[in-house]
């Protein structure tokens, strides 16, 4: 190929710096997702998306019944494992806020099978890298960071 275009996400920054040898100063805001499984003929705890914008997650209703919650950021790389009170701290979080609500007994237990946590990301600056290689500029192009 004449040229590439490195856009590996959280990836990059390795293809990058040792790949490349540019300085790349990406990291990864890592965050988290837990999933509470209804079954069918169950009454759901919400037919359309519920955020805390306080305790930074959001619960989204799924195809299927399910209900997820995702949020929460930490830097932390892609090595690291999970940070387990992370999703013990979205699930308390969530059933308080569905409590207000008085939908707190609509939340079935959290399938713990389901807990991820996902990698975006972000540069210092908070801007995507867009933009030609600084080696070579007219074969190498980096697309990541989108945050």
């Amino acid at each position: 190929a004449d040229e590439i275009i490195i856009a590996a996400g959280a990836h990059s920054a390795h293809l990058v710096s040792h790949s490349m040898d540019e300085f790349c100063p990406l990291d990864t805001e890592r965050g988290y997702s837990i999933t509470f499984d209804t079954s069918p003929g169950d009454t759901k705890p919400s037919n359309r998306a519920v955020c805390d914008p306080s305790a930074g997650w959001i619960a989204s209703p799924m195809a299927g019944g399910t209900l997820r919650v995702a949020g929460k950021v930490e830097l932390g790389g892609i090595d690291a494992p999970p940070t387990p009170a992370r999703f013990d701290q979205l699930e308390r979080e969530a059933r308080a806020l569905f409590t207000k609500t008085g939908a707190a007994t609509l939340l079935p237990p959290r399938n713990k099978a389901k807990d991820w946590l996902g990698f975006r990301p972000t540069m210092p600056d908070a801007l995507p890298v867009i933009c030609a290689s600084r080696d070579y500029p007219t074969a190498v192009f980096y697309a990541f960071g989108h945050q």
